[in-house]
């Protein structure tokens, strides 16, 4: 039974499908995972490092890591009941065997709260069946916190938060002057005071999980002693150097920006959105069909805050529109009829609201009312491209002026074979720059 992961826009709730994991290669693509056959019930653990599904087919639960930031998971195996029909040997990422008795029919999984314990109904047995579930390891340290920007009184020090494994979900900090805490001192940035001329000044960042936390320290930068402090007063500038182009269908875009000095602070915001601290690369989410700007602007230690940058593109999610044709539409259930003077050709207007139409596709139908009209086939004519006959059944390309009206012609032999005992349907298929498409009906009858 298919499984997939999808992202969902918190403004208009449309899903937009990431990945996808099954019991079969013919589902997701060849992305296979045992355990998956008749999931029923799927569940996060409370520090989003683990999903578990419980499957009614194969009486067990199947269990995936699961990436805290991107959300991408890694089948680590599964357990199945111990009566259950052997199709297929449950184990672990290890390979070994794994089962328990009560999964027979299993219907649905929790996690407790804690994350240290995992419940599944087993339908089929009556029963519910505890399995204790071993949790995240503690952050654990592999590169140390670092100090950059200039160590003088009056100038602002920045603290990375290092290299870290065992997925953390949060950092702290906390400035020390010659290893003692400085009081208020807690952010990723310190200005550099008085009191701090002459010291060794670190930063300790503290790095948690669902699993517990971790301290770590920097190594010291001395703050020499000086007659009067450095001062800056050229603001900083910043360059954002790519983002999406043009009209995009992503309702996401990521932007990639810089400043000519290092060591600055950043601020971002989307339209009228509020101003916040951000990074490079930023990802924004949320975005609603239409135009959109991205504004940045930096800050450097001495307080200077630069011009501000900006970035805009459009999102386009909807297909070009055909506002009208030489095939007008009737009263519902009633087909026009056209005399076969007029069929010389087909012309129209097509517009799209936020990018350019790239082209405009005709495909002609022929569909007789006595042999299952809905599912007419392609008509045993021929169309005309330009002095080329298209063949039946594909799509010939109509003659596009800018990107408003279209004309697509029919030759004289074409027409001669239009009879008025069938129905005929034009499929007008129209694309935009961004890759939106749509096919657009008009059914007629030749007079």
């Amino acid at each position: 039974m298919r499984r997939g992961c999808a992202s969902r826009n918190a403004a208009d709730g449309v899903f937009t499908k990431i990945g996808c994991r099954a019991q079969f290669s013919s589902k997701c693509g060849g992305a296979v995972s045992d355990g998956l056959n008749g999931a029923r019930s799927v569940t996060v653990s409370p520090d989003n490092s683990s999903v578990y599904v419980a499957t009614y087919d194969d009486d067990g639960v199947a269990r995936f890591d699961r990436n805290t930031s991107t959300g991408v998971l890694t089948h680590q195996g599964c357990t199945k009941d111990v009566g259950s029909s052997p199709s297929y040997l449950c184990a672990n990422a290890q390979g070994d065997p794994q089962t328990a008795n009560g999964l027979a029919g299993a219907q649905g999984v929790a996690v407790s709260n804690d994350g240290a314990s995992i419940y599944v109904a087993g339908y089929d047995d009556d029963a519910i069946v505890r399995f204790d579930r071993e949790l995240q390891p503690v952050p654990a340290n592999t590169a140390l916190p670092s100090i950059t920007g200039s160590p003088y009184v009056g100038q602002v020090l920045t603290c990375s938060q290092g290299t870290w494994t065992n997925s953390p979900t949060s950092y702290a900090y906390q400035w020390l002057r010659g290893g003692s805490a400085i009081a208020g001192a807690t952010s990723s940035t310190y200005s550099l005071g008085a009191a701090d001329a002459g010291g060794l000044i670190s930063c300790a960042v503290t790095s948690t999980n669902a699993g517990g936390s971790t301290v770590s320290t920097s190594a010291a930068v001395t703050v020499p002693v000086l007659s009067s402090p450095v001062t800056d007063t050229t603001p900083p500038v910043t360059t954002i150097e790519s983002g999406p182009v043009g009209a995009a269908r992503e309702i996401t875009a990521t932007f990639v920006f810089s400043a000519n000095e290092a060591g600055v602070g950043f601020e971002c915001r989307v339209d009228t959105r509020p101003w916040g601290a951000c990074s490079s690369p930023e990802i924004v989410y949320g975005l609603s069909v239409g135009k959109h700007t991205f504004y940045a602007r930096a800050q450097d230690w001495a307080g200077n805050v630069g011009e501000t940058a900006s970035w805009s593109w459009k999102i386009d999610r909807r297909a070009p529109k055909v506002k009208d044709s030489n095939v007008k539409k009737k009263k519902k259930g009633k087909i026009p009829r056209i005399k076969k003077s007029a069929l010389a050709s087909f012309s129209g207007l097509v517009g799209d609201d936020y990018s350019n139409v790239k082209s405009v596709k005709i495909k002609l139908k022929i569909e007789n009312p006595r042999k299952n009209y809905r599912k007419g086939k392609c008509a045993s004519l021929s169309l005309i491209k330009g002095s080329r006959m298209v063949n039946k059944c594909t799509w010939g390309f109509a003659r596009v002026k800018g990107t408003q009206r279209w004309k697509f012609d029919l030759s004289k032999k074409v027409q001669s074979k239009l009879r008025k005992k069938d129905h005929y349907t034009l499929l007008i298929r129209t694309l935009d720059t961004a890759g939106n498409h749509k096919i657009n009906r008009a059914k007629f009858r030749v007079k």
